[in-house]
């Protein structure tokens, strides 16, 4: 009898463990389009202002004069923590065109075989911090970037967006 009780619970601890394990992704935190962040309250109105000014470094959609009511955020503001796990989020998420252009280059001798796919990518603009929330423009050395800019409207503001795209990150 004790045999099977033995044998049981050996039989179920996976099952049970499945339900306590957390997944690498989920410590990495998520990246969200300033809409899909805008419409779940990760940032305000308010803030979208500030964002758009730091990024333009106006804000002529305004009728009266813009001041920032926080300090204009430099790259080397953040934590070396939160940046490191923002490039590999963001390298998650894009890990299947990174590969594959980390690839080409490799194999064409444009970088050394070495080479590491995080390390291709970094903050080319931080915006801010918003409730808990980054804004930041990302990219990697291995795209190209259109110069050209388009405009957007969100919260009924609109104004001219520059390449990389501005996104919202969140740490969990």
């Amino acid at each position: 009898m004790r045999n099977l009780i033995w044998l049981m619970i050996m039989l179920l601890l996976p099952f049970s463990l499945v339900g306590c394990k957390t997944s690498e992704d989920d410590k990495l935190g998520k990246f969200y389009s300033l809409q899909d962040a805008y419409d779940e309250g990760l940032i305000t109105k308010s803030d979208l202002i500030h964002i758009i000014y730091f990024m333009n470094g106006s804000m002529s959609e305004l009728k009266e004069p813009f001041e920032p009511q926080i300090e204009i955020p430099n790259n080397d503001d953040l934590d070396s923590e939160i940046l490191e796990k923002m490039k590999e989020s963001f390298y998650k998420l894009h890990r299947k065109n990174i590969d594959k252009e980390l690839d080409w280059n490799i194999t064409n001798g444009q970088l050394p075989d070495t080479t590491n796919a995080i390390a291709t990518i970094s903050i080319y603009s931080f915006l801010g911090e918003f409730n808990g929330v980054f804004a930041v423009q990302v990219v990697s050395s291995l795209w190209e970037y259109d110069l050209g800019s388009y405009p957007i409207t969100l919260a009924g503001l609109t104004w001219e967006q520059f390449a990389p795209e501005v996104i919202i990150y969140k740490q969990f």
